[in-house]
């Protein structure tokens, strides 16, 4: 693990996480939707002004951030949001387009295999 980073709060309070854990999630995300070889697909940004609740975690977190250094955790707050295309793929995007257009049927099979994506997403990192 590599030493604490600066979060540079007093310059930019927007930021939620560290920059190196921003990017193992990166990687991870890239590896549990199975996209390592499209680095463009994945891309963490920190969160846009009206990610309120984020920003506020990150600020706890902050707060926290000697005691859980000492314990050895790192803690950050990221939103987690995709593009409906990407998720969707091009069949269902396309449903979404029409106009009056219901809710695309994914099936069971689509939604648990993103179920599945995200959460080796976030586990990755915890066994890194």
């Amino acid at each position: 693990m590599s030493a604490p980073a600066v979060i540079p709060h007093a310059e930019d309070p927007v930021v939620t996480m560290r920059p190196d854990d921003v990017r193992a999630l990166g990687s991870a995300h890239r590896a549990g939707f199975d996209v390592e070889t499209m680095p463009d697909v994945v891309q963490l940004d920190k969160p846009y002004p009206g990610g309120q609740e984020i920003i506020d975690s990150g600020a706890v977190f902050d707060a926290l951030r000697d005691r859980a250094d000492a314990a050895r955790i790192r803690l950050g707050a990221l939103p987690a949001e995709f593009l409906r295309e990407f998720l969707l793929r091009p069949v269902a995007t396309a449903v979404l387009h029409e106009a009056c257009a219901d809710r695309p049927p994914l099936g069971e099979d689509h939604t648990d295999a993103i179920a599945r994506a995200c959460r080796t997403s976030w586990d990755l990192p915890c066994h890194a």
